[in-house]
């Protein structure tokens, strides 16, 4: 007998049609809210970004981030479910009311104001006698002074028998003109010492300098300035060759790069494209450089040529071009930078400020950089260094592998918090190799200190108006930022090397110029 169906064949199939349309409909709904979570997580990360503080200091992230009741110790640290503690307010500790003293080191020019001779006389016939003073001060700043140096050489003839009594010398005879690094130029050490030191120290562009020129009476345009750039980078070559050899004789370096744009001046409407500034620090101790090299492009093959000839440990970011760097250069061991794996779990917070995993992550990393803090304040042998280190951190090491490794799945659905477990899951042991080295911190932050500066003055100057431009640019920032690493006024040292560098051809005499070399530079200490 044929069973009987509830329901005729094309309500059946009617049913089948909404079950499907149904299913679709749950499909899309679940795909709408993976999409406004991710969306949503990104506009909180914007809108901290823009109105919040941006600082990464150590100083206050326990209060910020970590749950109550996490111990120090490692083994004692367990997931629980905790509400991040609530941040007390700030109270100033340790600051003096009023404003600080003026430098002893400045100069000071008295100024006395006394009274008459009339008013010193009393009503009683005597004479006031002086019991003490009053005294206050006031910081005067003197506008750059501008002169023309005159330079004045007398010429001499014999007018008896008009130079035919001594061939062996000239008739007219003068002294040699001083040699300078622009010949024909006004711009002499001093000016252009001026100049580049506003520009790569203090970031103001040629266009405001020329203007300022013009105020105090001077006309010096931009034009100039930008080829006494590309002269002076030229001629300071000698002096980058052997700052470069001694940043690849350290045991540590450190590299980052970061884009310009620069104008072809080859291209019809001056086409611009985007090369990189590659910025390396190293050396010894006593002896530290920073150096700058530009490149059309982000290409692994750059870091190669940069590092021809170098052994030690090379420090970077998780940039996948330096991946290669120990497969072509046998003498080079990789660690990577343990603050670009902090930053991201960071960022994940600041979009899920509630979330429990994230706050014992960033504990764990505060207490092995507060370990390293401390280490380093102990003077310690190297050896001993790298043992007890070892030691105090590599227990919450083991401990943040553990919670990496263990994180419930529905935390990674957040596309912020699976961006941060999956880079430092993926780098751990380049992440973690700085405990082999006592030269190595556990970041990169030396290196993207020193890049900082071009950072800031690229976002005055815009752009460089060739690639010779951003070569040149390279070279005196190098010098700049050398300098300063190693205690010296920028001004001072390049006035002095650029008063040396006509004069110099040998590799003893600019080796002298060297910051830790230049005997010259005993007033250009900071």
């Amino acid at each position: 007998m044929k069973q009987e169906t509830p329901y005729p064949k094309s309500a059946q199939l009617y049913i089948a049609r909404l079950e499907k349309q149904l299913e679709q409909k749950d499909k899309k709904i679940q795909t709408l809210e993976s999409q406004n979570f991710i969306l949503n997580e990104k506009l909180k990360l914007a809108l901290y970004r823009k109105y919040c503080k941006s600082s990464e200091q150590d100083k206050g992230q326990q209060s910020l981030f970590a749950p109550e009741g996490l111990s120090d110790d490692p083994e004692e640290i367990k997931w629980q479910e905790a509400e991040v503690q609530t941040v007390r307010s700030y109270k100033r500790r340790g600051i003096k009311a009023g404003r600080k003293a003026l430098a002893d080191n400045l100069p000071r020019v008295e100024k006395v104001i006394d009274i008459s001779e009339e008013e010193k006389q009393c009503a009683c016939g005597h004479t006031l006698e002086k019991i003490g003073e009053e005294t206050s001060e006031h910081l005067v700043v003197i506008p750059e002074q501008v002169y023309v140096e005159r330079i004045v050489r007398p010429k001499y003839a014999c007018h008896y028998c008009e130079g035919a009594g001594d061939e062996e010398h000239k008739a007219v005879r003068i002294s040699p003109a001083p040699k300078t690094l622009i010949r024909g130029s006004i711009a002499g050490p001093e000016l252009l010492a001026f100049i580049f030191t506003n520009k790569f120290s203090r970031h103001q562009p040629y266009y405001r300098q020329e203007i300022h020129f013009s105020e105090i009476g001077a006309a010096v345009s931009r034009q100039d300035m930008s080829f006494w750039q590309m002269k002076a980078g030229k001629a300071v070559a000698p002096l980058l060759d052997l700052l470069k050899k001694e940043l690849k004789s350290g045991p540590v370096m450190h590299m980052d790069e970061t884009g310009v744009t620069v104008l072809h001046e080859d291209v019809k409407g001056g086409e611009k494209c985007k090369g990189y500034m590659w910025a390396a620090t190293g050396g010894r101790q006593g002896k530290k450089v920073c150096m700058y090299e530009y490149h059309p492009g982000r290409s692994g093959s750059y870091a190669d040529s940069y590092l021809e000839g170098y052994a030690g440990w090379l420090q970077t970011d998780g940039y996948k071009g330096y991946a290669c760097v120990e497969e072509k250069h046998p003498g080079i061991h990789h660690a990577l930078c343990l603050a670009h794996a902090r930053r991201r779990f960071v960022d994940a917070l600041k979009a899920n400020h509630k979330n429990v995993f994230l706050s014992q992550v960033l504990r764990i990393l505060e207490k092995i950089y507060g370990t390293e803090k401390t280490l380093r304040k102990q003077d310690l042998e190297p050896a001993v260094f790298i043992k007890t280190r070892k030691n105090l951190c590599v227990p919450f090491f083991n401990f943040l592998k553990e919670l990496l490794d263990s994180v419930p799945s529905e935390q990674l659905y957040s596309p912020a918090i699976h961006d941060a477990v999956s880079y430092m899951k993926n780098n751990w042991d380049g992440l973690t190799v700085y405990l082999e080295c006592s030269d190595l911190t556990p970041d990169n932050n030396e290196c993207e200190n020193a890049i900082r500066p071009f950072v800031i003055g690229r976002k005055n100057w815009l752009f460089s108006g060739s690639s010779e431009g951003a070569e040149s640019s390279c070279a005196l920032f190098s010098l700049i930022e050398t300098a300063k690493i190693n205690g010296l006024k920028p001004y001072e040292y390049l006035r002095e090397i650029f008063s040396a560098v006509p004069l110099f051809s040998t590799p003893e005499q600019w080796a002298s110029l060297l910051p830790w070399n230049n005997k010259f530079c005993s007033v250009c200490k900071i």
